[in-house]
């Protein structure tokens, strides 16, 4: 699925000590699907300074407009605000075709997530 612009999904982390696992999911009447019918999960670890970095699986091929490839996973990192309701970071892929893409057509595009704590 290509997709160009700003998305909204809810996602859930547990922490256990530094280690973080989560999962990306769309609520739609009290029923929970993942974003695109793609389950998206996550895996990472908290610093010292409480930002959260890992990688994401998908368990389906997400494509990315430009390229003739698709992914399955990539990286993410979030860091929240000192107060713990809000959070920005990224979350893209790693595929060098992409990137090449990505700096060549779309120069001022980006991989921001931004939120706030549910």
């Amino acid at each position: 699925m290509a997709v160009g612009g700003d998305e909204d999904f809810p996602v859930k982390f547990t922490q256990t000590g530094c280690d973080v696992t989560g999962s990306i999911t769309v609520g739609e009447k009290g029923t929970e699907v993942a974003p695109h019918g793609c389950p998206i999960t996550l895996t990472g670890k908290v610093d010292s300074t409480g930002a959260v970095s890992g990688t994401w699986k998908a368990y389906c091929n997400i494509m990315f407009t430009g390229t003739d490839k698709t992914l399955d996973s990539g990286v993410f990192n979030l860091n929240m605000e000192p107060g713990g309701s809000t959070f920005v970071g990224r979350f893209e892929g790693t595929n060098a075709d992409l990137t090449t893409y990505h700096t060549e057509s779309c120069p001022s595009a980006n991989s921001n997530w931004v939120g706030k704590r549910a």
